[in-house]
């Protein structure tokens, strides 16, 4: 049917009227939302202010973050409460990928907590690979008006707070809230790549990684003799080192790999272990990112889970608590009290002391209500905040709680008493010593502490110092340590030290921050540096499974039959380290069948000399060199590094290059 001219003209005349009203709301519609990025919650986040950001390239503009709903996650790394919540943000970061952005906002609950190089390492040491603020003068937290860590706000692409959350329960709403928000605006959200640039990927390897907690036995049994040893939570590789107290590496229980897996020493897995207790040839393992306590039986070899289900569980209430079935959270340390057929295990994440009978295996609740707090007194009318750490003396449990910042201690009959707290903390204050009181906590989240005749001796994490309780006098003092740092000798600094041990006339310190253990002399409080290195052993044939701080090289193509010379080249100021069980392999490569088969070995006594001949290639072949050198800095009790190499090689007849080099150094 033809239509007529008039009803030609009606048509024009409507469509002409519908493409009228769609511009005109269109520009309505952006004049709206431009105005209303003006004014969006986002900018009280995306500042002109120099914050220090982490894991981008530049901090990140707003630009950058419009049409994205976004996750911010407000965060502190002393805040046990935030780690448990960690798991589930990383959950949800694979889960939703690009559709869904994650702004970590670091705002410290101490003033210890807050300078650029305590940020970083948090970020390092929890492995956080998302975009991080330091919130140094707690900003943005307070633009939010919130008052508890952890936090979470979902922002949509508006750039306007669609819903908070506040507190580690919230946590596990946030997926399916967030999982509506991005199905509300799938057809806005820009999947565009943000600038990331990880700080894990500028590190350089380490033996240690983030060591937590420490224990000692005078009398370990390795390859049928009874020596000391000193165990080592080496919390950031999960895993656990023993050596002797020299240095000397006896046996590494753990392949590195987050998991709770039981069974033998090199299949067995841990997350993020901290509190250990040695006794009758068992290690006892407080398991904290498992939510378990693990024993690891050096007669049968094997890693056995002996508390907790793997789940974090809330407070531990009275009754029937079946020890397999139970939902730790965030346990710290253990120890046995009031007698060795009972363990104590703070379960720092319910503010709770646990007693874990051996012999009934059954589970009762010692100190601690649940509520985060700092009342004496007898359960259920006394409360805890975060305990970290427990050391028996005499006929008393001494423990430090981070969250308060306090000293105290109970008898056989569970009554806590507080021995010291903080006194107040100015937070954000950046001028604060140990002779001003008034800008200085006497105490900042301790993490460790051993007990003797002579007092309680306190690693206090976030003011770098070691500290004692004199029982004379009931006043605490520092020992060593001053300002942030990685010193030795007789001007000590540390980084958030953590657990530590007596050992004759020496405390070992789990220097965290700094991936070191450092002894202390007890009676003139010089330190030096427990060097601790492998087991010297060459590897087996075949690719390395496992190369930390890999450096890949370039490809390169070598002169067939000819002399091919390998030089260490080392940076000013570097060496060789002549102990470290540092090797190169020459291996012949099918890329077709991806196997290699070992032709030659170069072992630390080839590394030292830094250079060396490969054999004679043959051409037409290709060929893969791997290895990894130990090398530290040219000073006295300098940190040694690992670094891991691998460089694929093509062999031809008509080539000129007969020479290979390797830089090592900062």
């Amino acid at each position: 049917m033809r239509l007529s001219a008039k009803d030609r003209s009606m048509l024009i005349l409507v469509a002409s009227a519908i493409i009228v009203v769609w511009f005109i709301g269109s520009v309505v519609f952006n004049i709206f939302y431009s105005t209303k990025y003006d004014n969006a919650d986002l900018k009280k986040i995306i500042t002109n202010e120099q914050e220090n950001w982490f894991n981008v390239v530049h901090p990140l503009t707003l630009d950058e973050l419009q049409e994205r709903v976004i996750l911010v996650y407000f965060w502190s790394g002393s805040c046990i409460n935030c780690s448990e919540a960690l798991p589930k943000i990383k959950e949800m970061q694979n889960e939703f990928g690009s559709k869904l952005v994650i702004i970590g906002v670091h705002s410290p609950m101490f003033v210890g907590e807050g300078d650029y190089l305590a940020v970083k390492k948090a970020v390092l040491r929890h492995d956080i690979t998302y975009p991080v603020i330091n919130d140094q003068n707690s900003r943005i937290m307070n633009n939010f008006a919130l008052k508890e860590w952890p936090s979470f706000l979902v922002i949509n692409p508006y750039g306007m707070v669609s819903k908070k959350f506040s507190g580690k329960n919230e946590v596990e709403k946030l997926s399916e809230y967030v999982s509506k928000q991005i199905a509300k605006y799938k057809f806005q959200i820009s999947r565009n790549a943000l600038p990331i640039l990880l700080e894990k990927n500028n590190l350089v390897g380490n033996v240690l990684s983030y060591p937590t907690k420490l224990a000692y036995a005078n009398n370990f049994n390795h390859k049928t003799r009874q020596i000391p040893a000193i165990f080592i939570a080496n919390t950031g590789q999960n895993s656990i080192n023993i050596t002797t107290i020299t240095g000397e590496s006896l046996l590494k229980i753990g392949n590195g790999k987050i998991g709770m897996a039981d069974g033998s020493f090199d299949v067995a897995t841990f997350n993020a272990p901290q509190g250990l207790l040695y006794a009758d040839n068992k290690l006892y393992v407080a398991d904290t990112g498992n939510n378990a306590i693990r024993l690891i039986n050096f007669k049968e070899n094997k890693v056995q889970t002996i508390v907790g289900n793997g789940a974090r569980g809330g407070i531990i209430e009275e009754g029937d608590n079946d020890v397999k079935s139970i939902s730790l959270s965030s346990p710290t340390d253990i120890e046995f009290f009031p007698d060795e057929n009972n363990l104590v295990i703070s379960n720092s994440g319910t503010n709770q002391i646990l007693l874990y009978n051996i012999n009934e295996q059954d589970i009762s609740i010692f100190a601690g209500s649940g509520v985060q707090g700092s009342d004496d007194g007898k359960y259920p009318n006394n409360s805890l905040a975060q305990t970290s750490d427990m050391a028996v003396y005499g006929d008393k449990l001494y423990f430090v709680d981070s969250a308060s910042s306090s000293l105290r201690y109970t008898s056989e009959d569970g009554e806590v008493k507080t021995l010291a707290k903080a006194i107040e903390v100015l937070k954000n204050s950046t001028n604060f010593n140990s002779s001003d009181n008034k800008k200085y906590s006497i105490l900042q989240s301790p993490k460790g502490l051993v007990v003797d005749d002579t007092g309680v001796y306190i690693s206090d994490s976030l003011n770098n110092r070691l500290k004692k309780y004199d029982f004379s006098t009931s006043q605490i003092r520092d020992l060593v340590g001053s300002i942030r740092g990685d010193e030795l000798g007789n001007k000590t600094n540390f980084d958030e030290p953590s657990g530590i041990i007596s050992v004759l006339d020496r405390f070992y310190v789990a220097d965290t921050n700094n991936n070191r253990i450092v002894m202390v002399s007890r009676s003139s409080f010089d330190s030096e540096l427990l060097n601790v290195m492998p087991a010297l052993k060459l590897q087996k044939e075949g690719f390395l499974q496992y190369l930390p701080n890999l450096e890949a090289g370039k490809e390169i193509n070598l002169k067939a039959q000819s002399d091919i010379t390998f030089a260490v080249e080392l940076e000013q100021g570097w060496k060789i380290n002549d102990q470290g069980p540092s090797f190169l392999n020459v291996l012949l490569y099918d890329d077709k069948n991806i196997q290699a088969d070992l032709i030659a070995n170069f072992d630390w006594n080839f590394i030292k000399s830094k250079i060396f001949t490969l054999p004679k290639f043959d051409a037409g072949k290709k060929y893969i060199l791997q290895g990894k050198f130990y090398y530290c800095k040219d000073s006295k009790n300098a940190l040694c590094y690992i670094k891991s190499y691998e460089q694929k090689i093509n062999v031809k007849s008509d080539e000129t290059l007969t020479n290979i080099s390797l830089k090592l150094g900062k």
